[in-house]
């Protein structure tokens, strides 16, 4: 089955491109010696990614530290029928024993940890995962353009969304495979998402609206030079695969 065809086999209002992804080199893999019984990291909100595994019939869990998150993916589950037991938790001390699960899922959650958090993060899951386990793993790269916030460390950005402080981590290509300690990468990607769409019609001014005063590495007459570049505006990530090293080999 194609990643395409595997997209669509997923609950209708639900759309995770690299989740799809995950679930089809998993279906090609030797996965003969490990239950059906999966952990999400990050596993709140209105579309839980829980969804897709349970339909699959593994035995779901996951946590997320918003406890609002975690209602909202329990409505969601209740009005379907699913069983995705999240609960509210913390990836950097996960309330689970050691080898719990055959799989661990993680997407644009970790990078609002620093980077010694996930270190932290990952560890964790390593733990919690079982020999020959398979962990699907998101690190936002230093290439993502621009890079909003006041860099507090090195790749470690805070800024504020929605009222609330904020820290983003970005990491350069070697960092990303320091962090995997104990695992062996079986695919990665680095994906470059580009939106000509977004950025090319707006107008100077508009551009000056992102503009956020002392809460960026820029100046404003840097933002400001920045309009001309616009069309470098670009989300960039790696996506890595990895297993658990099996002390029998």
């Amino acid at each position: 089955m194609s990643p395409s065809e595997l997209a669509r086999r997923r609950p209708a209002e639900i759309t995770r491109p690299m989740l799809a992804w995950f679930l089809y080199v998993l279906s090609h893999l030797d996965t003969e010696e490990l239950d059906k019984r999966v952990l999400d990291c990050g596993a709140g909100g209105r579309t839980p990614p829980l969804a897709h595994f349970a339909e699959r019939g593994y035995e779901c869990h996951g946590i997320d530290m918003s406890g609002g998150q975690v209602l909202r993916a329990a409505e969601y589950a209740e009005e379907r029928g699913y069983a995705l037991n999240i609960r509210v938790g913390d990836m950097r001390e996960l309330p689970y024993p050691d080898a719990s699960f055959s799989y661990v899922y993680e997407l644009e959650s970790m990078c609002h940890l620093t980077k010694a958090d996930t270190k932290q993060a990952l560890s964790e899951m390593h733990r919690v995962l079982r020999p020959g386990g398979y962990l699907f793993a998101h690190f936002m790269s230093m290439e993502f353009w621009p890079l909003t916030g006041r860099e507090e460390a090195p790749g470690e950005f805070s800024e504020t969304e929605g009222g609330r402080a904020v820290v983003h981590s970005y990491f350069e290509d070697d960092e990303v495979q320091a962090m995997l300690s104990g695992m062996k990468t079986i695919w990665k990607q680095k994906r470059l998402t580009y939106y000509p769409y977004r950025v090319g019609d707006l107008t100077l001014e508009e551009w000056r609206r992102w503009f956020v005063p002392g809460s960026t590495r820029y100046t404003r007459s840097e933002w400001d030079a920045m309009y001309r570049e616009r069309g470098r505006y670009c989300y960039a990530a790696w996506e890595v695969i990895a297993r658990k090293v099996r002390p029998d080999l």
